[in-house]
This record gives structure tokens, C-alpha cells and sequence, in this order.
């Protein structure tokens, strides 16, 4: 169960980020602790799914990212 909420919190962030998204509307979205969030955008970004803006302080969606979403999206549509 704990790698579903995982994936389900991969998968808001990552829509989050697709409209640009600060800490705080991350933070208000994905449901987890800040502390948590943090450790996601860390791995996120390490994964290179997601950037960081400095100059705007957004988080954004990046190439790879949309193609994990768009496989996540696919992979609900076939379970459902």
C-alpha cells in the first residue's frame, strides 16, 4: 500500500509542476509533510522529472517528466 500513496504522490506533484508550482502549492497538493515533500522534490529533480526556477521560485515540468505522466496516465486508464 505504502508504494501506491508513493506513486500517488509522484503523480499530483508532477501535475502540480506542469503549471509551474511553489513550495507552497506543492506543499497544499501532494498531502505529505514538508520534510517529505522536500525528500520528493530532491529525487525529482536528481531524476531530472522536475526543475527549479530560482529566478521565478517555481518548480516546472520537464520532458522527462511529461513522458512519466503520460505513462502514469495510461497505465490508470488500462486498471480502470
Amino acid at each position: 500500500m505504502r508504494d501506491i500513496c508513493n506513486t500517488r504522490t509522484v503523480e499530483l506533484i508532477l501535475k502540480t509542476c506542469a503549471n509551474e508550482a511553489t513550495i507552497i502549492r506543492l506543499f497544499y497538493t501532494a498531502g505529505v509533510s514538508y520534510y517529505s515533500l522536500k525528500k520528493y522534490l530532491f529525487y525529482l529533480i536528481e531524476d531530472h522529472l522536475i526543475s527549479y526556477q530560482a529566478v521565478d521560485g517555481v518548480y516546472v515540468l520537464t520532458y522527462e517528466g511529461w513522458k512519466l505522466l503520460l505513462m502514469i496516465d495510461r497505465v490508470e486508464q488500462m486498471v480502470n
